[in-house]
């Protein structure tokens, strides 16, 4: 397996958030909180885990989807947002994970729920025939995505292998991110897939977004990782695998090499690669701090 290019890997910082709620910086007046929940996955099903913002006072702006599963092992189905026992209707409560498993082993399965206390957000949904290149939600004006994801509509018998789910510039020149694009490889049983993304005001907050590559290996699985700039907070993570007969595994934020314990420096993907080729998949951070 080939190695993660930020310090601590999607486990490590699965293990340190699941045993804590962690808050920001209060060197920042973006409160941000990172809020997983594990479950063990029973082998050959597919096991679905719903992670919760602390309250109603605070809402998701992104969210990430893990297991420990080897190659060819495991696999995300779904990750997007969902709405809790609030009287809205919103998908801004918590963050849902759905994963696949043929592991003979009982596999921890963990969903990421990234959340914000300051920020006005809009939530959007699209949607789409996977295996079509289709843009996904595309923010309102003044708004630009902070994290995103997809319902596949995928099960255990019929599963479909989610390819991408990123932030995603449109067809103008600002080249700035304006959406967020989802899809995942056709199979039996799902003709319709769901994609999300979530929007801030631009006025309230500075988004950045980092992107890094890394060299996966034909017939294996491998990692890439990416970090944000300092001062800045992770608030949403995403991947893509940038090719075709390839599945991501893993979309989580990261923690550095710094003391704090919390996964708020970056993200990192980890992907099955089922070509005899190398592949280039990438792991993607929006990153967040006070204007």
């Amino acid at each position: 397996m080939r190695g993660i290019k930020v310090i601590r890997t999607a486990t490590a910082a699965a293990v340190a958030v699941a045993a804590s709620l962690a808050v920001a910086s209060p060197a920042s007046a973006l409160k941000v909180k990172y809020v997983a929940e594990v479950e063990v996955a029973n082998p050959d099903s597919a096991t679905e885990v719903d992670a919760f913002c602390p309250s109603d006072k605070w809402s998701v702006t992104g969210g990430g989807a893990f297991s420990n599963g080897g190659y060819e092992l495991s696999k995300i189905l779904d990750s997007y947002p969902i709405d809790g026992a609030d009287p809205g209707a919103k998908p801004d409560d918590g963050w849902r994970a759905l994963i696949w498993s043929t592991s003979s082993n009982f596999l921890n399965v963990e969903a990421q729920a990234i959340c914000a206390k300051k920020l006005k957000l809009k939530n959007k949904r699209r949607v789409i025939t996977p295996g079509t290149s289709v843009e996904g939600p595309t923010c309102s004006k003044g708004y630009r995505p902070t994290g995103g994801g997809i319902d596949t509509a995928g099960t255990f018998a019929f599963p479909l292998n989610v390819t991408s789910s990123k932030p995603f510039d449109g067809n103008d020149e600002n080249q700035k991110a304006e959406s967020w694009f989802a899809n995942a490889e056709q199979g039996m049983g799902a003709t319709t897939a769901t994609t999300h993304v979530i929007c801030a005001r631009n006025k309230d907050v500075k988004l950045d977004y980092e992107s890094e590559a890394q060299t996966v290996s034909g017939e294996d699985q491998g990692s890439a990782g990416v970090l944000c700039d300092e001062g800045e907070q992770v608030v949403g993570v995403g991947g893509d695998v940038n090719a075709s007969g390839a599945a991501l595994v893993t979309m989580f934020s990261t923690d550095s090499q710094d003391s704090d314990l919390t996964p708020d420096d970056g993200a990192s993907v980890t992907v099955d690669n089922f070509n005899p080729l190398d592949i280039l998949p990438e792991a993607y951070a929006v990153c967040a701090k006070d204007k």
